[in-house]
């Protein structure tokens, strides 16, 4: 865990923003905001870090993320991997593991921007893929890994007596 904790602490600019590059040698490819490949997934191994073990190197790498993911025009697909919807899982965890205050609103934000670009087709809600032209059940490129996020959302939400629209709820439990 040391060397990920070093090689984030090599890549934060001089505002505390983390950018994820395609290889620390590479630094001329930016995979900026997603899960796979960028600060999303990585601020989901700081989190664990923090609640796992006394890692205080972590925090201030968390707060670099957050801010990066905040301070940057989030031009994304809709999906898991390198979507809108792995930033979701990044705040979910923010709010599962953390109790982050601001993570509620971002969680919310980011499910209507989900309503907001769903397809309606046959009854079913669908977003596309990262082609921009089809839609897919795929898991982390498709709507079941959007669902996924959502579900987790109203059942995090639910418990901790926090509120989802009518709307959202309602394509839950379509």
């Amino acid at each position: 865990m040391n060397y990920e904790i070093d090689s984030i602490n090599k890549i934060k600019n001089n505002n505390g923003d983390i950018y994820w590059y395609t290889s620390l040698e590479n630094q001329s490819e930016l995979l900026v905001t997603s899960w796979c490949n960028g600060v999303s997934g990585i601020g989901k191994f700081l989190i664990a870090a923090m609640s796992t073990f006394d890692c205080p190197e972590a925090k201030p790498l968390y707060v670099g993320i957050k801010s990066t993911i905040k301070n940057n025009n989030l031009n994304l697909t809709n999906n898991q991997c390198h979507g809108t919807t792995s930033i979701g899982e990044f705040y979910l965890e923010s709010l599962h593991v953390l109790n982050e205050p601001i993570a509620a609103e971002e969680i919310k934000k980011i499910i209507n921007l989900l309503l907001d670009n769903s397809h309606k087709s046959e009854g079913v809600t669908q977003w596309l893929s990262e082609d921009n032209e089809s839609f897919t059940f795929d898991y982390m490129g498709g709507s079941t890994g959007i669902y996924s996020f959502i579900l987790r959302a109203l059942y995090m939400f639910e418990n901790n007596s926090l509120s989802l629209s009518e709307k959202t709820k309602e394509l839950a439990y379509e």
